[in-house]
């Protein structure tokens, strides 16, 4: 039971929005389409809606066929619900009435109807606020009456088209994780829009990654960010090590790395192709050592670069024996000084041309 798509093509002139595009998404799972402006995720969350009719491709809910190459399902038939980037509230119409709107247009009952909308604005954490006209209430009331319009049929897919991005920052922090609790809480399959990684990998059970039409990745959130499939992947989703280097030699299932002027062993399965190779490490991966050493790290000596406070910790840029290098510490670090990391945590992308 999932969201399949497959190989969706929509042209617009000679450009190609989806080229090919190919995704599935378990029912009851959070997914994002994640992307820059331009890579086609909003096109795709558009087929999906039916707001947008693709030129060939096939795209599958459950067991219904929503496009084919002979079948196209109205967007009304679907019964997805939607939340957009501007929440396109009603401004004529309270809280409770914006709500209600879906309901009617299905035709409910009053005393369902009724029912339904008080289980919604409980659920939203919105009861005292059902009079209230959108000019009336905050950002982040606005959005939680857009969703709990969305859901108001009780859809099983919803569909979210960067429905936070007009929030200040720490709103949309606080939202993401009350949104996560509440999806995973109804059971609900959503797929979201966003450009924004930290929003993606903070709300999704599962990460699709878009570029020039295609979906370029997936899987989950820590598994792309530790072992992105290369140099543009690993930027998109964080802050990043990144060395130059080259191997030196195989020995049983291990390659000897040599990153400028360090060298060092880490394990690997099977042998890349060609000798060189842009290393990756997260900047949890590097830190201060302790007084205690492990005997399977890399110890080495960095020269800070620059120190900058974040969410309670210190993002640090120094130089090292093997180029520049990422890292948190919870202290401002002295000039110079040592990190060590886990040889095992690189990951190793293809060399940048």
């Amino acid at each position: 039971m999932s969201l399949e798509i497959r190989q969706a093509v929509k042209k617009y002139q000679s450009v190609h929005a989806l080229d090919h595009a190919q995704l599935e998404i378990a029912r009851g799972q959070i997914g994002a389409l994640l992307g820059a402006s331009g890579s086609g995720k909003t096109t795709l969350l558009h087929a999906i809606a039916g707001l947008v009719r693709l030129d060939s491709g096939t795209i599958r809910w459950n067991s219904a066929t929503w496009q084919d190459g002979k079948t196209f399902v109205a967007p009304e038939k679907r019964k997805v619900g939607m939340v957009f980037q501007d929440f396109a509230l009603f401004p004529h119409l309270t809280a409770q009435q914006n709500i209600e709107f879906g309901l009617r247009a299905h035709h409910w009952p009053r005393s369902k109807m009724t029912e339904r909308v008080d289980e919604l604005l409980a659920l939203v954490h919105l009861k005292e606020y059902r009079t209230r006209f959108p000019h009336e209430l905050s950002g982040g009331q606005k959005q939680r009456v857009a969703v709990a319009r969305a859901l108001a049929p009780a859809p099983s897919l919803l569909l979210m088209d960067e429905s936070l991005s007009s929030l200040d920052a720490s709103l949309r922090r606080a939202l993401q994780d009350e949104l996560r609790t509440l999806f995973h809480q109804l059971s609900i399959t959503v797929v979201m829009v966003t450009h924004d990684p930290q929003e993606a990998m903070a709300m999704a059970d599962y990460l699709v990654v878009m570029d020039k039409g295609q979906a370029v990745a997936h899987g989950s959130s820590s598994d792309l960010y530790h072992r992105p499939l290369n140099v543009a992947m690993a930027q998109l989703l964080g802050p990043c090590t990144l060395w130059e280097g080259h191997i030196a030699h195989y020995d049983d299932a291990y390659a000897t790395v040599q990153a400028n002027k360090l060298s060092f062993r880490l394990p690997l399965a099977d042998p890349v192709s060609g000798n060189r190779v842009t290393l990756c490490l997260r900047p949890e991966s590097i830190s201060i050592p302790s007084n205690a050493k492990l005997n399977d790290h890399v110890v080495m000596p960095v020269d800070v670069i620059s120190a900058r406070f974040e969410h309670g910790r210190y993002l640090v840029q120094a130089q090292s024996p093997a180029g520049l290098t990422v890292f948190y510490s919870d202290h401002p670090p002295s000039d110079r000084t040592e990190v060590t990391f886990n040889p095992a945590q690189c990951a190793i992308l293809p060399a940048t041309p």
